[in-house]
């Protein structure tokens, strides 16, 4: 691709879509962060 050897390739642009992949998985699992520290904190 683009005249990349193939592991070049699979580097540019595989680190960037399995960072994307990491973070919306961290922001769905980080989604009720805050409502579970609220709670925590009137007890």
């Amino acid at each position: 691709m683009f005249g990349l050897p193939f592991e070049t390739s699979i580097l540019v642009f595989g680190f960037p879509v399995f960072w994307i992949i990491y973070t919306l998985i961290f922001l769905y699992l980080s989604r009720s962060w805050k409502q579970k520290y609220k709670e925590k904190d009137q007890v």
